[in-house]
């Protein structure tokens, strides 16, 4: 190849940039706190959170797609009652026995620029998988310290109703929609560090 030859390419690849490869995150259950609110006696909300999430969580900035697993312990229930508890885990309710994880898978992702704003998916609740859109506030990046690890957090918020995945109980104390919250963080596969720290 020439010399001539040789430098038109050189010169062809920096005007036109590599396309950014796919990241891959794993989402941190250290620092995930998937939660929940639900109207009661139409007053007040009856608040809950989980712990144990887990999952995965994928973007490609360039084609603006991407996807989204997440998986939730739901024997790990609870609205801090020592009495109401028992009674979410039972069969009324999430029914840990038959049912101890649920789960939301997305494979469409809405971007805004490069940040995901959205996403259409299905949640799977006691054996019952239903679409549900997520919505992505105050998505954002950073390199955590100490250890030098890509971390990007967001706050995922949907509704949901209770009734189209068979929880049907106390109706006219607890109201149908119920919205769920879950304050992520996922650590790019990358980094150095591993999640939980």
């Amino acid at each position: 190849m020439t010399p001539g030859i040789a430098t038109g390419l050189t010169l062809c690849a920096l005007s036109f940039p590599l396309a950014a490869a796919p990241e891959h995150f794993t989402i941190d259950p250290a620092h995930t706190v998937p939660a929940f609110e639900v109207s009661r006696f139409a007053i007040s909300d009856l608040r809950g959170q989980f712990r144990g999430a887990t999952g995965s969580i994928t973007l490609d900035r360039d084609t603006r797609t991407g996807s989204i697993t997440i998986e939730i312990d739901a024997t790990s229930v609870s609205i801090a009652s020592s009495w109401f508890d028992p009674v979410l885990k039972g069969e009324d309710f999430f029914d840990i026995e038959h049912y101890p994880r649920l789960g939301y898978r997305a494979d469409r992702l809405e971007f805004e620029g490069e940040r995901p704003v959205r996403a259409d998916g299905e949640l799977t609740l006691r054996g019952v998988t239903r679409p549900v859109t997520l919505e992505l506030r105050e998505f954002a990046c950073a390199n955590r310290q100490p250890a030098p690890r890509t971390t990007c957090a967001a706050d995922i918020i949907a509704r949901i109703s209770r009734a189209a995945f068979g929880m049907t109980a106390y109706r006219g104390l607890i109201g149908d929609e119920v919205r769920l919250m879950i304050q992520v963080e996922a650590v790019k596969r990358n980094s150095l560090a591993t999640p939980g720290g």
